[in-house]
């Protein structure tokens, strides 16, 4: 993946801008530095379009290291097994939710942890986030009290 191509393109700006401010940031350089003292550089970024830059700048490197480094897993081990790959989650080690409670009406995971709720029960309720309160987490747990959790198995399966 080319990072700084993919930056341009998220941050509407031109390539060699992008390339400048990489270039001053792999240097050492502070944002409030770059923003202030090198404009020309960098054809007027300003402060918040840098810190942008570099969050993503972050992110993009370490989802290519991260990528780099399960092909590499992969190549040594000859598969992909579920082990490695949750063990490149950001949730590694922690245990998968036995519940979601998805508040204000939405019925959807909007990409939220796909993979860790794979056999979580879900709970929908029209109540905001915001008025959610103590009555409404017992009904919730109530409701999953009563579940019959099966983990992808049939009924009989479970028992």
């Amino acid at each position: 993946m080319d990072i700084n191509q993919k930056l341009t393109e998220e941050l509407e700006v031109k390539r060699w801008q992008v390339d400048a401010a990489v270039k001053l940031i792999d240097e050492g350089n502070t944002i409030p530095f770059i923003s202030r003292y090198r404009k020309e550089a960098t054809g007027s970024l300003n402060d918040e379009q840098l810190r942008k830059l570099h969050e993503r700048l972050v992110y993009l490197r370490n989802l290519e290291e991260k990528k780099e480094q399960v092909l590499s897993s992969i190549e040594e081990q000859g598969k992909l097994t579920e082990e490695l790959f949750e063990s490149y989650l950001d949730t590694a080690g922690i245990p998968d939710p036995d519940l979601l409670i998805r508040t204000s009406g939405e019925q959807r995971l909007s990409n939220y942890l796909l993979w860790q709720l794979a056999y979580s029960e879900f709970y929908f309720t029209d109540v905001p986030w915001p008025d959610f309160g103590k009555e409404e987490l017992e009904k919730a747990v109530e409701a999953y009290n009563k579940r019959d959790r099966r983990f992808g198995g049939l009924a009989e399966e479970a028992k």
